[in-house]
């Protein structure tokens, strides 16, 4: 056997743990799911086929359409705050300021927090009677006592509510990516532009932008993927209340798996739709960084 073979096999032996618990825990759940969705089980008894039916009803049902509206809306607006706010901090915190490590490590805390408490903390600001956030807004002048805003009851308001949440979490990792991204760009494009005159805004546009396309791309798929998994923070907050406004798709499926009626086959099936939907924009997002890189 020559070198080249044997350190093969030997890469290979020692790959082989790992292949086995991916394959155990990744590979064959996800066939298996796929198998599932083609059944009607209620999570008790054998599984019967029933072929495409499960994705032929996800057409029929409304309410699926109605939580991905509520997920689109989620996404999109949390991902014009995250991305316009979180450049624009990063370039802050790019500059050589002081006390600005201490800054970075603020805006980061939120994210190593759990959504569960999170939630916990916002729902007491939110609170309508005793919250922090209808006190400042009363001792303002802006909100009268006897009219508080039920944020999280108030079928104008919660999902929006929810979305700040989100926001406040996440902004700093967002914040973070941006901020590895400048780092990479090199000093020598902006010494270069100041020597032939440009401002801070010619620099901004014409080296920044164009060199941090990948990392908004980036960035970019993190939100919309995140937008689309949201569960946890509607959980604690709203559990998809009031009037079923904060229903997303992820607790539309956990309500259709384990809620009164058990329909695991079906909830798998709506699963496969949203896996399939949120593959398609990312490829699509993967295109367009890999045609930016191009262009650099």
């Amino acid at each position: 056997m020559s070198r080249i073979k044997r350190n093969l096999l030997i890469g290979l032996l020692f790959s082989l743990p790992a292949l086995c618990l991916y394959f155990i825990f990744t590979i064959f759940p996800f066939f298996y799911g796929f198998y599932i969705s083609l059944c009607q089980w209620d999570g008790f008894n054998e599984p019967q086929l029933i072929g495409i039916d499960n994705y032929i009803k996800i057409f029929q049902d409304s309410k699926v359409f109605e939580a991905l509206s509520h997920n689109v809306i989620y996404a999109v607006g949390t991902v014009l705050v995250k991305l316009v706010f979180g450049f624009l901090i990063a370039l802050i915190l790019n500059k050589k300021l002081r006390g600005i490590t201490a800054f970075r490590t603020i805006l980061f805390t939120p994210v190593v927090i759990s959504f569960i408490a999170i939630g916990s903390i916002w729902t007491w600001i939110y609170n309508p009677t005793q919250g922090m956030l209808n006190r400042i807004l009363q001792n303002l002048g802006v909100m009268s006592p006897q009219n508080p805003i039920a944020w999280l009851g108030d079928a104008r308001y919660a999902l929006i509510a929810v979305m700040i949440v989100d926001v406040w979490k996440w902004l700093g990792y967002h914040i973070v990516l941006f901020l590895a991204g400048l780092q990479t760009i090199a000093s020598e494009l902006y010494e270069s532009a100041r020597i032939d005159g440009a401002n801070g805004w010619q620099s901004l546009k014409y080296i920044t932008m164009p060199q941090m396309k990948s990392v908004f791309y980036m960035n970019l798929t993190f939100c919309l993927v995140g937008g689309f998994n949201v569960f946890d923070v509607i959980m604690a907050m709203t559990k998809g209340g009031p009037y079923g406004k904060t229903e997303v798709i992820a607790k539309y499926i956990y309500d259709t798996s384990f809620g009164s009626t058990n329909k695991f086959g079906y909830a798998t099936a709506i699963s496969i739709f949203v896996f399939l939907l949120m593959l398609s924009v990312t490829l699509v997002i993967l295109y367009f960084m890999r045609k930016a890189e191009e262009q650099m």
